[in-house]
């Protein structure tokens, strides 16, 4: 797991001992953030309490309570009900078992700008996209769901103008079949020859 993930909501900077949400940030004790970051490289898998005894206190003489006290520690930063967990789940007499969706942060990163992309394309504006939903909205409430040669031809606007022009000639028209004929489309003109 590398220094920076997330667990659910909330982002984890383990070199840091940070757990953060919303801006807000928990700092948590360098042993409650090993037993974290462990439980996150094998999510959703039974973590022996020996396993982490091992792992996070190198096989000294410890006793249980101690990961008792770290698995508090983290569930208290992460607001986890030990009773209905959402996060870190006892697996009675054996360990625990991380519940949460767990993604490395540049995974998060690189989806949430693939997300962006895919819905404001290079050279779509989020403004021009806005208008183009409020021109199919009023075109809805005028004439019920909308033939696909509309909804094509309101995605083809490209410009405020175009869009102005076209929520002008909603308005005047009777149907969707004349609104479609006043719609300013590129080429639509060459089409027709």
């Amino acid at each position: 797991m590398g220094s920076r993930f997330t667990v659910g909501p909330f982002i984890v900077h383990s070199s840091k001992n940070v757990i953060e949400r919303d801006g807000h940030r928990v700092r948590i004790e360098p042993k409650a953030m090993r037993v974290l970051v462990h439980l996150a490289s094998r999510v959703g898998e039974n973590v022996g309490r020996d396993e982490l005894l091992h792992v996070v206190w190198n096989g000294s003489s410890v006793r249980a309570e101690a990961l008792s006290n770290v698995i508090w520690e983290i569930r208290r930063a992460l607001g986890d009900d030990p009773r209905e967990p959402d996060f870190i789940q006892t697996v009675l007499r054996k360990g625990y078992r991380l519940v949460a969706p767990v993604a490395r942060r540049e995974t998060v990163t690189t989806w949430a700008r693939a997300l962006i992309a895919r819905l404001h394309p290079p050279g779509r504006s989020p403004f021009l996209d806005g208008k183009r939903s409020a021109l199919q909205k009023l075109l809805e409430s005028r004439f019920g769901a909308l033939p696909l040669d509309v909804a094509n031809a309101i995605s083809s606007l490209s410009s405020s103008e175009e869009i102005d022009r076209a929520i002008d000639a909603s308005l005047k028209a009777s149907s969707p079949d004349s609104l479609i004929q006043s719609l300013p489309i590129r080429g639509r003109s060459e089409e027709k020859r």
